[in-house]
């Protein structure tokens, strides 16, 4: 499992990173806004949580390295300002992407029958396919993972790498998307949604008590 966290989320501390270092294989982090980004890296790297970027095209900023994807969701995201980018990867010491976040319905409003993947080969893509797209407790997440939509190609793309199937929602009291490989199996899946599940009881259990409670 894969979370991901933007300007809107806290900065973990070291309890709740290790809580997620139990669930994730990696964190990406949006570093285009907001002034949290760096703080945010440098606690899950200590935690031992390898750490990647996401970077929109029209905020750029120094990542000495990091691997990072860019985001195309909005209109700074043109097929001019993505190729530019994709080739050679803006200002030193950006480095090119090492894929694209975006959606099919994005994807084909915007940038039409453009082939990426065909002008950069090496090109990776995490797309957006959720599930319900909010907090449904009435949603099992062991259905959840059997619900994910098929991929459709777009892009030049035959397969995506990386799936985000679920926005914001609270894990280890950190405000996160998640995401997946595309092939993760479903027994690392279950390791993940066998935690959602258990904190989604307790939540039900303390419902319950305050419930009998004030019935007293």
């Amino acid at each position: 499992m894969i979370v991901d966290l933007s300007d809107y989320s806290a900065i973990p501390d070291a309890t709740q990173v290790q809580c997620l270092k139990t669930l994730v294989s990696r964190a990406i982090v949006g570093a285009s806004y907001g002034t949290v980004w760096k703080a945010q890296i440098d606690v899950l790297e200590q935690g031992g949580i390898p750490v990647e970027a996401y970077l929109f095209p029209d905020s750029m900023v120094q990542l000495d390295g990091r691997g990072w994807w860019l985001d195309c969701e909005t209109a700074s995201a043109t097929k001019d300002s993505v190729r530019a980018i994709c080739k050679c990867g803006g200002p030193r010491p950006y480095a090119t992407p090492i894929g694209i976040y975006s959606r099919k319905s994005w994807w084909d409003a915007n940038m039409g029958d453009w082939n990426i993947k065909a002008e950069f080969p090496d090109l990776m893509l995490w797309d957006a396919r959720y599930v319900h797209g909010g907090n449904d407790p009435c949603l099992g997440w062991e259905v959840e993972q059997h619900m994910i939509p098929l991929f459709i190609p777009y892009g030049g793309f035959e397969q995506a790498d990386l799936v985000q199937w679920h926005d914001s929602i609270d894990i280890c009291g950190i405000n996160v998307d998640l995401s997946r490989e595309e092939s993760m199996t479903d027994a690392d899946f279950k390791r993940f949604t066998d935690y959602v599940d258990i904190k989604l009881i307790q939540m039900i259990a303390w419902i319950n008590a305050q419930k009998f409670s004030k019935a007293q």
